[in-house]
């Protein structure tokens, strides 16, 4: 499912970056060392004073590809990478730039993937119970302009009442989780397609010409070399 949603996305972020990027994982793990992050959290949230640990950006983009480092991303990167002449030779009119990002979010990718499926589901569930729903009332209405009193027909009547009920209250429960689905993608800066959201160190490196960033271990996630 995972690598469904990466494979062939060709979808570029758009020409600003959000306001801020998602305030995740304070505490990462960067080439064995533990970073805090919510100095830098601090500032995307107030913008008050001097920016600290520069060195991290906010990265923006297309995953494009997959490979032993992490991902490729076409992104918009906040600051600019470095100067390294491949780096500056290799950024589009746009501003975006083909960059490599260690130790990706992946959890992140997975509940996006997993809400995605939800929400397909859930649309689905409403649709076809929806459709349950108009013919029952339909059929109802029909009963009704027939003028048909027999005991068959009532008891017919009761029942169809009945079921659209049930079904009415189960469509409105739907709506609901669809709702709460959609509030939750709509986290995500396009809610159709997974872009890269967060911020990740330079570390001013290449690999394969490419401007090397590296999200990081979060903390809770971390097992030391000796574990």
């Amino acid at each position: 499912m995972m690598l469904g949603c990466l494979c062939g996305v060709a979808w570029l972020a758009g020409s600003t970056l959000h306001a801020n990027p998602p305030l995740k994982d304070p505490r990462r793990v960067i080439t064995g060392r533990t970073v805090n992050l919510e100095p830098l959290f601090r500032w995307w949230t107030n913008r008050l004073g001097e920016r600290p640990l520069w060195a991290w950006a906010h990265v923006t983009g297309a995953v494009v590809a997959t490979n032993d480092w992490g991902w490729t991303v076409e992104a918009r990167v906040d600051p600019p990478p470095r100067a390294r002449s491949s780096a500056q030779e290799g950024a589009s009119a746009g501003g975006h730039v083909k960059v490599v990002l260690r130790h990706p979010p992946v959890s992140d990718l997975a509940e996006f993937s997993d809400l995605t499926a939800q929400a397909k589901a859930l649309t689905d569930q409403t649709v076809a119970l929806s459709n349950q729903v108009r013919a029952a009332s339909n059929r109802l209405r029909e009963i009704g302009s027939n003028g048909r009193r027999a005991r068959v027909f009532a008891v017919q009547a009761s029942r169809l009442r009945l079921v659209e009920e049930q079904d009415k209250a189960q469509l409105a429960n739907l709506h609901l989780q669809l709702a709460d689905c959609r509030a939750k993608l709509a986290g995500f800066p396009n809610s159709t397609k997974y872009v890269l959201d967060c911020l990740a160190l330079d570390m001013g490196q290449e690999v394969n010409g490419l401007p090397l960033y590296d999200y990081g271990v979060p903390v809770m996630s971390y097992l030391s070399p000796n574990h």
